[in-house]
């Protein structure tokens, strides 16, 4: 993963696995401004409604749902098929993401890609960032655990942010309500883990696949678009 990082981000300085997780970051020099944690599927890519339209359906709240009538491994199958071949659609308004992610970087805000993607679609993500995110972002933490799937169920997102700000600085406290992290992710468990652990986080969840039936922590911001999220983050650090 390492060679695979440093390909594509183009880093030369030092590269560190996320402690304890599955996932590479390039350490900055001085501690960081903020961290920006970043979700791919629905935020950056649009896998389920590639999937969808790949089965023949779009429109329910999560088209890997066995209820589409195709077996949870073959959709599965189908996600690595897509992503590993470069077929999964862009989120609309890329081009004007990759320059608020830039910018945000840029005004010293760590940029993290913090993903729950299916196992054997890692290499393809890190393809995907140096296509289409090049200059975007600091690191990428995979959330699946890698193939451990008991990694992946004690390790939140915020919990990767979390391990992540103490390698870089032992002396993180999660609980200053002034240092700022900001999630921008379409899935309601996953913002809510940042608002469990960081008493400076701030949520951003687009509307990407429709009605959201998750219950939403009350200080969740609603957006009607990933491009929404991100230039209110882009407002509040730049």
């Amino acid at each position: 993963m390492f060679r695979e990082y440093q390909a594509i981000s183009g880093s030369t300085g030092l590269v560190t696995e996320v402690t304890g997780g599955y996932g590479v970051v390039g350490l900055p020099v001085e501690r960081p401004q903020a961290v920006v944690s970043v979700d791919f599927c629905e935020v950056l890519r649009q896998t389920g409604r590639t999937c969808g339209e790949a089965m023949g359906i779009y429109g329910i709240e999560y088209p890997y749902a066995v209820a589409t009538g195709l077996q949870e491994l073959e959709i599965f199958a189908l996600v690595r098929g897509l992503m590993n071949a470069e077929q999964v659609q862009l989120t609309e308004n890329a081009e004007v993401i990759l320059r608020l992610l830039q910018e945000m970087r840029t005004a010293g805000a760590l940029v993290i890609g913090n993903t729950s993607t299916l196992p054997g679609c890692e290499v393809a993500t890190m393809r995907f960032i140096s296509k289409h995110y090049p200059g975007a972002f600091d690191g990428v933490n995979f959330n699946t655990g890698g193939h451990d799937p008991a990694v992946a169920k004690k390790r939140t997102k915020a919990w990767a942010i979390d391990s992540i700000m103490r390698d870089i600085d032992p002396t993180f406290q999660a609980a200053d309500p002034a240092f700022k992290v900001f999630s921008i992710d379409d899935r309601p468990h996953h913002n809510q883990s940042f608002h469990d652990l960081f008493a400076g986080a701030v949520t951003y969840m687009p509307r990407c696949m429709g009605e959201i039936l998750e219950p939403i922590h009350e200080a969740n911001i609603i957006v009607d678009s990933p491009l929404q999220a991100f230039q209110m983050a882009h407002a509040a650090i730049v």
